[in-house]
């Protein structure tokens, strides 16, 4: 029963666990490596396991909408790139996970290329991540 109180507290399962922030790194690097060697649906399951035991880490929410998209399926992207964004909105890797996302949205193109032209005034790789999908886009300015 001391389990069913503390989620019903509002307790994670990494709080119950007591999983050190060690392991959601690996699990993260894991999913990482797989994402490299083109194991994307092996990355999408692991990211599933990171953000079902950390749910409050919105860059575990971005990375699972990006393994996501790569593996097509746009609605979950979506949806874990809003629940990422809404975790931490002024995250640049978790804004730049969300406008990457709606890119590939007919409703969200517009929305997505004004994030990225906010995103790359910044430095590092965010704002060079950001410069390259506007210069893509045929941007003006991009370069």
């Amino acid at each position: 029963m001391e389990i069913v109180g503390k989620l019903e507290a509002g307790a994670t399962f990494a709080e119950i666990l007591e999983v050190p922030p060690e392991v959601k790194e690996l699990v993260a690097s894991v999913a990482a490596a797989a994402l490299e060697a083109g194991r994307v649906a092996e990355a999408e399951k692991v990211l599933e396991g990171l953000v079902a035991v950390h749910p409050r880490d919105p860059g575990a929410w971005a990375f699972l909408a990006r393994a996501h998209l790569r593996t097509g399926k746009e609605l979950a992207a979506r949806f874990a790139a809003e629940v990422g964004r809404q975790l931490a909105p002024d995250d640049l890797g978790v804004r730049l996970a969300h406008a990457e996302v709606l890119l590939g949205t007919a409703d969200g193109r517009a929305a997505a290329v004004e994030s990225l032209r906010e995103l790359r005034k910044g430095a590092g790789p965010v704002a060079e991540r950001a410069t390259v999908l506007l210069a893509a886009l045929g941007d003006p300015g991009a370069a």
